[in-house]
């Protein structure tokens, strides 16, 4: 039998009411009966996410949690088909809790600017991935002024904003060492494990120069990556000498200073080895331009002006392909970036030509449903990143159900299936209306069978096929 303190049940119930007398103290927006339901809850959804990009999800954490929640029991009332009303009510209560958020947070952008700012470029060097605590921590903090905010009795203190402004700033440089030099640092932690400091002293400690001079970069450059990327090469390589000069000796029984040797040798020979590839192309077009030369004294002047007007024409138009190409390349990266975002078990991404087929595999619809459910918002907008990382010219969303069922039935299903991620689409601005076109298929086309279960489950998708303006 469990005994619970009565000092924190009354706290947590005190709790409780706080936020109850919070979220029934706001007034909702009424919405009209008439209204879409799934149009509404799209663009409060599309809201709330705006928001939370500006971080207002810390400048006013209750009514941002309030609006989350409310759009939650909005979902799941829509996906055990409630009336519309009741849908609406919800979603009128989460856009009153976002117009506290969006006038709270106004307010703490202003004051809190430049921890923002310093929070942002936190962010951009991965400090919540390197460093989770200690950034989760700075988050709860300012949460805190955030709640202050909230209650009404905010009272600005510049020293405390400034000292969580300088946290940020420290996770910015503290993730860019972990992110720059953490496999030069374990690289040298693990030659000292392995006696470096006796077998190979010198190589040792000059790894450990430049792997201080690469921190002290940093630490001056942290927004100029041009300032340390020098550094910090230097620093990787010496690491991985010493790396390579310890497995000698332990390997051959040598000496550091033979063990040096063989390893600038290697070195040495590798650089020559590229050099003289060098010098054959070189020789190669020295040898091509000659022969020009010689062509083109047999010629006329009108020949030989022909010839140039070629040759220019023929390097433009190799710039230009050249440019087509990184630009190609480019955008490739970005779409393998966001590719890789998606899970195994929410999509399958295909490209096919001048088209990305996106198979998704997680759209959980009730069973003779269409309407979107919450578990489907996040890999939709992950589509959505991917539709706005490529020049799109046309987007075809894709329903297929499995063979159980009539073929009007499971038609008229797949098509407002569909409509619903079409809508989702159009409502959050991701595409114009005449740019998205939905198409149900019922259950013309499966990607296996039918008669077993695990079969009927793969045929039930949406698939989101993006047209773009070039070839992939």
């Amino acid at each position: 039998m469990k005994f619970h303190n009565p000092m924190i049940l009354a706290s947590a119930l005190f709790a409780s009411l706080v936020l109850a007398a919070c979220a029934s103290s706001v007034q909702k927006v009424d919405l009209p009966s008439g209204s879409d339901p799934q149009s509404q809850l799209s663009e409060a959804d599309a809201r709330l996410h705006v928001d939370g990009m500006k971080q207002f999800d810390l400048l006013s954490p209750s009514h941002f949690k309030n609006a989350q929640t409310a759009l939650s029991n909005a979902h799941r009332k829509s996906e055990k088909g409630e009336s519309s009303d009741k849908i609406l009510a919800d979603v009128g209560e989460a856009l009153a809790h976002l117009k506290i958020v969006e006038t709270n947070g106004a307010t703490g952008t202003e004051t809190f600017k430049t921890v923002l700012s310093a929070r942002t470029s936190a962010k951009n060097v991965q400090a919540q991935s390197a460093l989770p605590k200690e950034f989760a921590a700075a988050d709860q903090d300012l949460r805190s002024f955030g709640e202050e905010i909230e209650e009404g009795d905010f009272k600005r203190n510049a020293k405390k904003i400034s000292k969580l402004e300088g946290r940020y700033s420290e996770l910015e440089v503290s993730a860019l060492k972990v992110t720059q030099l953490g496999q030069a640092r374990a690289t040298i932690e693990k030659a000292e494990n392995n006696g470096a400091k006796k077998k190979a002293p010198e190589t040792y400690s000059a790894a450990q120069v430049q792997y201080d001079s690469a921190i002290r970069s940093i630490e001056a450059n942290r927004r100029n990556p041009d300032g340390y990327r020098q550094a910090v090469a230097q620093s990787v390589k010496s690491s991985q000498k010493l790396d390579q000069v310890l497995k000698t000796i332990v390997a051959s029984q040598t000496s550091e200073t033979a063990a040096v040797q063989i390893y600038d040798q290697t070195q040495q020979i590798a650089a020559n080895e590229a050099s003289l590839a060098a010098k054959d192309v070189s020789l190669q077009d020295a040898s091509l331009k000659a022969q020009q030369t010689q062509n083109a004294a047999d010629v006329t002047a009108q020949e030989v002006k022909t010839q140039e007007m070629a040759n220019r024409q023929s390097i433009q138009a190799l710039q230009g392909a050249n440019q087509q190409y990184a630009d190609h390349e480019a955008l490739n990266q970005k779409i393998e970036s966001i590719k890789a975002e998606f899970t195994p078990a929410e999509a399958e991404v295909v490209r096919d030509g001048n088209k990305i087929v996106i198979r998704l595999k997680s759209m959980q619809f009730s069973t003779a449903r269409f309407e979107l459910t919450s578990s489907s918002l996040e890999t939709l907008q992950k589509v959505k990143e991917m539709i706005a990382a490529v020049p799109v010219t046309k987007v075809i969303v894709e329903g297929h159900t499995d063979s159980v069922g009539t073929e009007a039935k499971n038609k008229e299903l797949s098509q407002k299936r569909a409509e619903s991620v079409m809508k989702f689409f159009v409502a959050g601005k991701t595409l114009p209306a005449e740019q998205v076109e939905a198409q149900g298929f019922g259950y013309e086309k499966p990607l296996t069978t039918n008669k077993t279960k695990e079969g009927r489950a793969i045929n039930r998708r949406v698939d989101v096929i993006i047209g773009t303006s070039v070839n992939m």
